[in-house]
């Protein structure tokens, strides 16, 4: 199977990321809830860029590249053990959809 897209990877995060919020409302634990929001407006404002501007601005996947590069590592240190567990499937399939990503640009 194809990598999924770039787009619908960023929004499997997004989706993941809203869940771990809910779930750590219900929990009446608001530093996670915090936390878990923090990432979903990160990845949505990718998102928001990507869909917008398309990767043609250098910029999206600097910062791409920079989310997957410095944020995560940062997420995984700071959010609940759980929640990074529930970012596995996410996580593998933007992966593979970022390296896509990166190679067709160099086709270019």
């Amino acid at each position: 199977m194809p990598p999924h897209p770039l787009n619908a990877s960023l929004n499997h995060v997004i989706s993941q990321g809203v869940e771990n919020a809910q779930d750590a409302i219900s929990k009446e634990n608001l530093k996670n809830a915090e936390i878990e929001l923090a990432h979903v407006k990160l990845v949505s404002s990718l998102l928001e860029q990507y869909l917008l501007h398309g990767d043609i601005a250098g910029s999206f996947t600097e910062r791409l590249n920079d989310y997957w590069l410095t944020y995560k590592p940062k997420y995984i240190e700071n959010a609940f053990s759980v929640y990074v567990n529930n970012m596995y499937v996410p996580w593998q399939f933007l992966d593979h959809a970022i390296e896509a990503h990166n190679y067709r640009l160099t086709q270019k």
